[in-house]
């Protein structure tokens, strides 16, 4: 159970890490990347605020969930249709497909998505959230160490 708190932490210290090194604006580990839903167009498969895990392959399938770069921006849709070298996706919340999608810009499968933490990743994107992350990650490592300290220096009555 503890493979998601630390998944989650290594993502979101990465992400801004490997956007400055590399200047790619939606880095992989791994070939695994992370977004937050900020919108309604997937709802009820997937919700605003969840976070939702990524995974390159190859070859897509209509009924999968991908995420691509459309203008700039990360886009979380259904694959309906595959036609040569593109895609046809649409939001399930959404009436008409998107437009064609070349395989060029999709980043990967969905492959995992955790309902409402999304919220808490974007939270952790401000100078409080990392300076809160960077303390909970201290007590993950260093909590039990820590704590046997303050009790050493508690005053006894």
């Amino acid at each position: 159970m503890l493979i998601l708190p630390v998944l989650f932490m290594g993502f979101n210290l990465f992400s801004p890490i490997a956007v400055h090194l590399t200047g790619d604006p939606f880095p992989a580990l791994f070939g695994f990347r992370q977004a937050l839903v900020l919108t309604g167009s997937m709802e009820p498969a997937v919700q605003v605020g969840d976070w939702v895990v990524f995974k390159s392959q190859a070859d897509y399938e209509p009924g999968q969930i991908v995420l691509f770069q459309d203008n700039g921006q990360l886009v979380t849709h259904r694959v309906i249709d595959v036609q040569e070298e593109q895609l046809v996706t649409q939001g399930d919340a959404n009436n008409t497909p998107d437009q064609p999608v070349s395989r060029e810009r999709v980043l990967g499968r969905m492959v995992l998505r955790v309902p409402q933490l999304g919220t808490l990743a974007w939270f952790f994107k401000t100078p409080v959230g990392l300076v809160i992350l960077m303390i909970l990650i201290f007590l993950l490592f260093n909590g039990e160490q820590a704590l046997a300290g303050l009790r050493r220096k508690r005053p006894h009555n």
